[in-house]
């Protein structure tokens, strides 16, 4: 082949598809135990990681039943939520900042803090805000600890336990009504 007078050779490569870089990255699978306090009101509940960055949060009532339920299914690009007795599901739109696990140099201000949380090292830093998170680096900068100033809220992690997390905890239950809701959600 000549282009521009020059002889050029054609190189054919035969490859196999890449995978694509969400799941090349893996993030840290744990569950644990969280409490709230809101001007002196205290909300325990329950948290979960998926290696894939999905998420699930339970509220619980007083006798440990989930009484409010949302998940963050990056894989299925799905939101779903529990409340009064329903589940729904949104399609979730998911910033490209979440496909992978953050690393020290998204929290440049971040200083070690002298306690452990949950067992775990953290790393502190104030928001725009006026909220200090406490972060365990070992859990890809996951907050241990959130203080908000205005409202007064402060989340802390009694227990984490790293592990594999079933798919099936990122999915409403088997055989349940979801209702469809049409607009994406874009909380995260």
């Amino acid at each position: 082949m000549r282009i521009g007078g020059v002889a050029a050779a054609v190189v054919l490569l035969s490859c196999a598809p890449s995978p694509s870089v969400e799941s090349d990255i893996a993030w840290r699978a744990f569950r644990g135990e969280f409490r709230s306090v809101t001007n002196g009101a205290e909300t325990k509940g329950r948290y979960w990681r998926h290696r894939d960055g999905s998420a699930r949060r339970e509220t619980l009532t007083a006798a440990g039943k989930a009484e409010f339920v949302t998940i963050e299914n990056l894989g299925a690009s799905q939101f779903y939520s529990f409340s009064a007795g329903s589940w729904t599901a949104q399609p979730l739109k998911v910033p490209a900042r979440r496909r992978v696990p953050p690393t020290g140099a998204d929290f440049p201000s971040a200083t070690p803090h002298a306690e452990r949380m949950a067992g775990y090292r953290v790393v502190g830093a104030y928001t725009a805000l006026g909220t200090l998170m406490l972060r365990a680096p070992s859990l890809d900068y996951f907050p241990l600890v959130e203080d908000h100033p205005h409202p007064a809220l402060r989340v802390e992690f009694l227990t984490v336990t790293e592990e594999p997390i079933a798919d099936a905890v990122f999915l409403p239950p088997p055989g349940v009504e979801v209702a469809t809701l049409p607009w994406p959600y874009t909380g995260l």
